[in-house]
């Protein structure tokens, strides 16, 4: 049995220009004596001097606290994160992405919300970006970045996303998923690439296993944003590569928020409204000054239901195969959550 406490871990690939600040915030961390924590790195093919950068820090600080750095040398963060977890000694786990700073009080907020609610599988925070370089206005908009409020009150979050910076999910509750047959449909991140949505495949698997999502406001942390991130450029390949997410995530949300079973009939709504915000953005392309704030705004907007038009049209056929299989998982679940 997992003993109860708090494991902090970090999934990085080639941090080592992110991470020294990340660490000093969790070697700052306070914990009251009689909550256990660790911390845990798992190095995921990196290149550059992460793993001995975070060695280093961590010495500096005479944090008692374990400190273990782990290799994982198959790229992707489902696999840097499933080796977190089955390297994690305490129940609740904190992602903690290589450029989020957690608040003093993380690790022990995170222990005193988890440890009387055994149905809560994922705790989120409230994350306040940081940024290298101060950015255009337009980039303050866009919205992008994991942070801001996950949901307008504390408590259960109805829509079953919670980003995955800074987030807390029950070690137990994951392996309970892969018990119950759950398999990742998505590859997440890998190296430099921008595909992700593992982080909301994972929330909407646990909303379909019947366990609770929550938010709270007190967990609070800053999320550092580096300035290659600020870039036009940047914001481009973001809008094109994480779309290659869509068709799973929707095919998620079809069965876990809307608990569609035609699937035909909710990708042909689907598609009707891309349509019409698509042609609505065109329109408003043509009445704005080319690389002016509000262009780039709507030009990023064009790209992304571009991408899902195109999803919903040439990919229909990967989507309902998809969405079969989401439903199958769902119906296998209330099959044996009936007969227990």
């Amino acid at each position: 049995m997992t003993d109860l406490g708090v494991s902090i871990v970090i999934c990085c690939y080639n941090g080592a220009h992110r991470l020294p600040e990340t660490i000093r915030h969790i070697a700052r961390q306070i914990v009251p004596r009689e909550i256990p924590w660790e911390f845990i790195l798992i190095d995921n093919a990196s290149t550059d001097s992460s793993a001995a950068i975070t060695k280093s820090i961590w010495t500096e600080h005479n944090n008692p606290t374990t400190l273990r750095v782990i290799s994982e040398p198959t790229p992707g963060l489902s696999h840097a994160r499933l080796k977190g977890f089955e390297s994690a000694k305490y129940n609740f786990i904190i992602m903690c992405d290589d450029d989020n700073w957690l608040q003093q009080d993380y690790a022990a907020m995170v222990f005193s919300s988890m440890v009387d609610k055994p149905n809560v599988a994922v705790l989120g925070g409230m994350g306040e970006l940081v940024y290298e370089v101060e950015p255009p206005d337009w980039i303050k908009t866009m919205n992008i970045f994991a942070a801001g409020p996950q949901a307008e009150t504390n408590g259960k979050v109805k829509d079953y996303k919670l980003y995955g910076a800074g987030c807390v999910i029950r070690k137990y509750a994951y392996f309970n998923l892969q018990k119950m047959g759950f398999k990742s449909l998505l590859s997440d991140r890998k190296g430099i690439g921008l595909s992700s949505g593992g982080d909301y495949e994972l929330c909407y698997a646990f909303a379909l296993a019947g366990y609770d999502l929550v938010y709270d406001d007190r967990l609070r942390f800053k999320h550092f944003i580096t300035k290659e991130r600020l870039t036009w450029e940047y914001f481009i390949r973001y809008a094109k590569e994480s779309s290659k997410c869509f068709d799973v995530l929707e095919a998620y949300k079809f069965v876990a928020v809307l608990g569609v079973k035609n699937f035909n009939q909710m990708r042909l709504k689907n598609l009707y409204y891309s349509l019409r915000i698509y042609l609505k953005i065109n329109f408003r392309l043509l009445f704005a000054a080319k690389n002016s704030p509000q262009w780039r705004i709507l030009y990023f907007k064009f790209i992304e239901f571009k991408y899902k038009i195109k999803t919903l049209v040439k990919e229909a056929r990967n989507m309902q195969r998809y969405h079969s299989e989401v439903l199958e998982f769902k119906e296998k679940v209330e099959r044996e959550r009936a007969g227990e």
